[in-house]
């Protein structure tokens, strides 16, 4: 075989639309083979991330008429917050919050000592929940129930 004829047939295969279609065909579904397992990785990878374990922390409170003292007894290292949720919307008067105006609190540490204030404005009996909060899961630490206030 000639130079001449090999050079001819593949100029040949080039012009022949069915030979180009079934590369273009080849290459798709090479694309379409890695976008998926892509995609099968990501949704794993957020998968694998929902089965963390929740958030830990372990807090002390005693009620002292309107005020309640919370103390940091163990944090996590995936603590980044705590809240208080539940029954903290008062019907009249500021909700139940930390001391300083917020119903969360940041950067906790063992030992740190946090008041919790305005119960007067919520009924007696409500519960409060104390929530951990860190690496986009929250768990209840403590539930309380809010004593008489006077």
């Amino acid at each position: 075989m000639s130079k001449r004829d090999r050079t001819g047939k593949t100029v040949s295969l080039f012009n022949d639309q069915r030979a180009v279609s079934d590369v273009t065909a080849v290459v798709l579904l090479i694309v379409l083979v890695i976008g998926g397992v892509g995609a099968v990785g990501a949704s794993l990878s957020g998968f694998t991330d929902g089965l963390a374990p929740p958030p830990e922390a372990t807090v002390q409170t005693s009620q002292e008429g309107t005020e309640m003292t919370m103390t940091v007894q163990q944090v996590g290292d995936d603590v980044d917050e705590l809240r208080l949720t539940g029954e903290v919307e008062a019907d009249s008067g500021d909700d139940v919050q930390f001391s300083g105006g917020d119903q969360n609190v940041s950067d906790v540490s063992v030992g740190d000592v946090y008041t919790i204030q305005n119960l007067d404005n919520v009924d007696e009996g409500s519960q409060i929940n104390i929530v951990a909060a860190g690496n986009s899961q929250e768990s209840v630490i403590q539930e309380v129930e809010v004593g008489p206030t006077s």
